[in-house]
């Protein structure tokens, strides 16, 4: 089945070349513990920006619907 892979998709591939250390932390720090992180805290930031906004929002209609 391998021969086939290799007829359907092209024939083998050349390897890449070898990234910069620099780069490959760079990369990791974005896709490994701290990017899971950050995307994390920005998740929760965003929802309690959502919630806070949304019960000043229902106040205001209750404040004023009122009258």
């Amino acid at each position: 089945m391998a021969a086939q892979d290799r007829e359907i998709r092209g024939g083998p591939r050349a390897p890449l070349p070898r990234a910069h250390a620099a780069r490959r932390l760079l990369a990791w720090l974005y896709t490994g513990p701290l990017g899971h992180l950050w995307s994390t805290a920005a998740d929760v930031v965003s929802l309690w920006l959502r919630w806070a906004v949304a019960g000043a929002r229902r106040r205001l209609r209750e404040r004023y619907s009122n009258r």
